[in-house]
């Protein structure tokens, strides 16, 4: 149940890195928005790994 929650709000998550992309790309310059995107994209990607693993661990240990 945690887990696909979390599945929901990180799909959240992105959405809003690519839109501060998009905003960034938009106010400042096309290749800042792109740097943007994928260095928030990819720091999403670790927490989210962490993040399941810990999780999954979690429900592990308690049988669930």
């Amino acid at each position: 149940m945690r887990i696909s929650l979390f599945k929901k709000l990180s799909a959240f998550v992105f959405a809003a890195d690519i839109l501060a992309g998009v905003i960034v790309g938009i106010k400042l310059y096309p290749l800042a928005g792109i740097v943007t995107v994928s260095v928030l994209l990819i720091i999403n990607v670790v927490f989210y790994a962490i993040i399941l693993k810990i999780l999954k661990a979690g429900e592990n240990a308690t049988g669930r």
